[in-house]
């Protein structure tokens, strides 16, 4: 529930909880998406706890995009896997999209634009005193935390 709930308040319809035991789909979302037959995108932070469950609630022809590991790396999947329901499957990393300092400056003036006009709203749910640094990794390492979390000088 605690990670859900911005997603919830950002408005996507369907969400997997992670901190739930065994990363069920939660009630009302697996509801949603069997009347749906399927989501139609996927994004997972979660990696290896929910990797299955995510692949299993989405709709033919759809997207999964893996970009976490919290709960560990998520294990090889053949690609025989992904052909019944003929998915895509991408694990994007920043540096890929960033690699020279034009694309930096180009992608970077993108996210600032979208902050700016409302498209996206940054959430600094954590300030911490940076003599307190050690109890906010211990936080981040816990799952305890969602949105940025930023150390005071």
């Amino acid at each position: 529930m605690f990670k859900a709930e911005p997603a919830r308040n950002a408005a996507a319809p369907s969400r997997i909880d992670g901190l739930r035991p065994k990363a069920r789909i939660r009630d009302d979302a697996k509801k949603e998406a069997a009347i749906r037959k399927g989501v139609e995108a996927v994004y997972d932070s979660v990696g290896k706890d929910t990797f299955q469950g995510s692949l299993a609630c989405l709709k033919t022809c759809r997207y999964m995009v893996s970009f976490g590991q919290s709960s560990g790396t998520p294990n090889p999947v053949p690609l025989s896997a992904l052909a019944p329901k003929s998915f895509f499957l991408t694990r994007p990393s920043l540096m890929q999209y960033t690699s020279t300092r034009d694309e930096l400056l180009e992608t970077a003036g993108k996210v600032f634009a979208n902050v700016a006009s409302g498209v996206l709203r940054v959430r600094v749910n954590h300030k911490y005193p940076q003599s307190q640094a050690a109890q906010a990794h211990e936080d981040l390492e816990n799952r305890g935390t969602s949105g940025s979390v930023v150390l005071i000088p």
